[in-house]
C-alpha cells in the first residue's frame, strides 16, 4: 500500500498540529498517525514522514517552526564537558597517559620476545610474515613519540 503523503498525511499532520497547545515533536505526531492507523510503526515510515514534513515546511503548507526539536538541545556540552577545547584536552591527556596503562598479554614475556627477535625467529611460528613484538619499553617510547607530535 502506497502512502499519499501530500494528499492525506500532511493535511492530517496540519490538523494534529492545531490540536496541541504547544509545539509537539515529530515523533509525537508520528505516533498519533500510527494510532489512527494511517501509517505503520516502522523506522522507514518515520523517515518518510520526516522527509514529507520537511517538504511541507519548505512549501509553507505547514508552519516551518511547528515542531519542537528536543534532540539537539543539550546543556553543559557532551559527556559533561563545557567546551570542545576541554573535551579535546582531556582526550589528548588520555592518549599521552595511555602507554602507562598498557599491559602485555600474560603469555608474552619481554625476555621471550627479545630472545626470539635476537635469533631472527618470528614470534608467531604459524605466520612467518609477522614481526616480533618489541619489548614494552620500546613500544612505550614509540607511542610517546607519536603522541608528543599531537
Amino acid at each position: 500500500m502506497r502512502i499519499d503523503w501530500k494528499g492525506t498525511i500532511i493535511p492530517k499532520v496540519k490538523e494534529l498540529l492545531g490540536s496541541f497547545s504547544y509545539r509537539p515533536t515529530l515523533r509525537q505526531i508520528f505516533y498519533r498517525l500510527v494510532a489512527a492507523l494511517l501509517i505503520s510503526n516502522t523506522e522507514t515510515t518515520y523517515k518518510s514522514l520526516s522527509r514529507a514534513t520537511v517538504v511541507a515546511r519548505e512549501e509553507a503548507t505547514i508552519d516551518p517552526l511547528c515542531f519542537q526539536d528536543r534532540v539537539r538541545s543539550h546543556t553543559d556540552g557532551d559527556y559533561g564537558y563545557l567546551s570542545i577545547d576541554e573535551f579535546i584536552d582531556d582526550r589528548l591527556d588520555e592518549l599521552r597517559e595511555s602507554p602507562e596503562n598498557y599491559t602485555r598479554p600474560m603469555w608474552y614475556s619481554a625476555n621471550n620476545a627479545d630472545n626470539l627477535a635476537r635469533k631472527g625467529r618470528p614470534l608467531y611460528p604459524s605466520n612467518r610474515n609477522r614481526q616480533p613484538i618489541p619489548s614494552k619499553g620500546l613500544r612505550s617510547q614509540r607511542l610517546l613519540q607519536l603522541y608528543q607530535r599531537l
